[in-house]
C-alpha cells in the first residue's frame, strides 16, 4: 500500500491513539452525558486522496463511560488506510454524507465534523466550494492541526489556514496540537 507522505506509521498511531484517549477521558464521558440527549453518534473517516477515503468505523452511539470505552477500542484497534495526498475537501464531502445517511436513523441536535490533519487541501475538489456548502448543510466543522515542526510534514501557518478555509458554522472552533506526542 502507498501511504500519505507527511504521516507516517507512528504519527497515525499516535492519532488513533491520542483520539481513542479522549474518548476515555471522565470530563469527556461527562460532557457528552449532559448533552441534550445524553449522547452522541461517532463515526471516522480516514481521508488522504479522494480514491482512498475510506469510512474506518461506521456510527457508533456513546453514552456512557462503557460505550466510550468500547469505541476507543475500536479507533486503537482500526488498520491505517493507504493514501497519497491531502483532501480536507473530499473529508467533508464524505462526512456530509454519512451524516446525511444517518438522519433517518439517528436524531441529533447538532451536526459536526472534527477535521484532523498536518497540511492544506492538495487533492479534490475547491475547498472553498465544498467547505460552503457543507457549513449550509447545518454542519459545524472543527480543525485540529497537527503543527509538530519535528514531523516529516510540518506545515507552518496550518492553524491560519484551517481558521480561514477549513472551519466553519456556529461554534466552530480550532485547536491546534503542537506535537504528535
Amino acid at each position: 500500500p502507498i501511504f500519505s507522505r507527511s504521516i507516517n506509521d507512528e504519527e497515525a498511531r499516535l492519532q488513533r491513539e491520542g483520539t481513542a484517549e479522549a474518548f476515555l477521558s471522565t470530563e469527556v464521558v461527562k460532557a457528552i452525558q449532559s448533552g441534550a440527549l445524553g449522547k452522541i453518534a461517532v463515526a471516522m473517516i480516514d481521508f488522504s486522496s479522494p480514491e482512498y477515503d475510506r469510512v474506518v468505523l461506521d456510527w457508533q452511539i456513546v453514552t456512557d463511560k462503557a460505550s466510550a470505552a468500547a469505541l476507543a477500542e475500536k479507533i486503537r484497534n482500526s488498520p491505517r488506510t493507504p493514501g497519497r495526498r491531502t483532501s480536507i475537501s473530499s473529508a467533508l464531502e464524505l462526512g456530509a454524507l454519512l451524516i446525511a445517511g444517518s438522519e433517518k436513523d439517528i436524531q441529533a441536535t447538532r451536526k459536526v465534523i472534527d477535521v484532523s490533519g498536518d497540511g492544506p487541501n492538495n487533492d479534490g475538489n475547491s475547498m472553498t466550494e465544498v467547505r460552503e456548502k457543507t457549513i449550509a448543510q447545518g454542519v459545524i466543522v472543527n480543525g485540529l492541526p497537527v503543527m509538530d515542526d519535528n514531523a516529516n510534514g510540518y506545515y507552518p501557518d496550518l492553524d491560519k489556514y484551517y481558521a480561514g478555509c477549513v472551519v466553519g458554522g456556529r461554534g466552530a472552533f480550532v485547536v491546534v496540537v503542537r506535537s504528535f506526542r
